[in-house]
């Protein structure tokens, strides 16, 4: 284990009160930024797609290539609360069915949801309580704690033990639940988790496919390869082809990226296997 030493990021001569006062001025700017930055989000599912955003952010800033853990190794800058409240966002308003990409508006936009995202947390600083009580005080610091803690804390224990724990929760509901709706909980919660692996195996296909491109050396091999590994897409003409190789600036890099971006809006399309349904619905044992 090695041992890291934290500067003091508050003036070591400061008062009590001075850094009260810092810390509630923190809170109150994020609470100011949340206000500006969080009505702002909806506007992105009115010009996009939602199952696209959603989709892009999970491919792009929640998975990791097998055996690396960012979080563990310290480095992890999209935290999953920030796609749940792009979720929520998208639960609250109509589908758009845009087949825009985000192209040059990707930057700005996981700026946003990262502004978003860390303004949730820092906003709680602003409520800091001001009286000299100490049991006041660590009163109001676990509160702060639990709050942080269930925004943004996951994995609370290993994958198996959460499947586990879940499904024995899901037992304690079984009969009223399956009165009420007409679904085996357990089954359900299985069935959620086996979506993970469904989803998983899905993108590496996709990113497999996108592997090809970069083996191309030409402009018509990039096309030609693109056409192929999506076959159910209409295909490029030479004529569309060479307006998007111009398009690109004659650079085959540019060209690939603009394939890539295209491929993303199929990120979201992944059909559900009827006979999940089916296993979900089954009277309970």
């Amino acid at each position: 284990m090695k041992m890291f030493k934290i500067p003091q990021i508050l003036p070591e001569n400061s008062t009590l009160e001075q850094r009260r006062k810092i810390v509630q001025d923190m809170g109150r700017r994020a609470q100011e930024l949340f206000e500006q930055k969080y009505p702002a989000l909806k506007n992105w599912f009115k010009n996009y797609d939602a199952l696209y955003l959603l989709s892009f952010c999970s491919c792009y800033f929640c998975t990791s290539p097998a055996g690396i853990f960012p979080e563990a190794e310290g480095y992890l800058e999209f935290y999953p609360h920030f796609l749940e409240i792009l979720q929520a966002f998208a639960l609250m308003q109509e589908r758009s069915y845009s087949l825009k990409p985000l192209l040059e508006d990707t930057e700005r936009f996981i700026q946003e949801v990262k502004d978003v995202g860390q303004a949730i947390l820092f906003r709680f600083f602003k409520d800091v309580e001001t009286k000299d009580d100490d049991e006041l005080l660590h009163a109001q610091e676990l509160r702060h704690n639990i709050m942080m803690a269930t925004i943004a804390v996951r994995n609370w224990a290993y994958y198996y033990q959460m499947k586990r724990v879940t499904a024995d929760l899901a037992k304690l509901v079984r009969l009223r639940f399956h009165e009420t709706y007409g679904l085996d909980p357990e089954r359900v919660i299985n069935m959620l988790f086996d979506f993970v692996g469904h989803f998983e195996k899905r993108l590496n296909d996709h990113r497999n496919k996108l592997q090809r491109l970069f083996k191309t050396n030409t402009a018509e091999e990039v096309i030609l390869t693109y056409n192929a590994i999506f076959p159910d897409t209409v295909p490029i003409t030479d004529k569309e082809a060479q307006q998007l190789y111009d398009m690109a600036g004659k650079n085959l890099k540019n060209l690939r990226a603009l394939f890539i971006c295209h491929s993303d809006l199929r990120l979201g399309t992944c059909p559900i296997h009827s006979w999940r349904l089916k296993k979900a619905m089954a009277t309970p044992a």
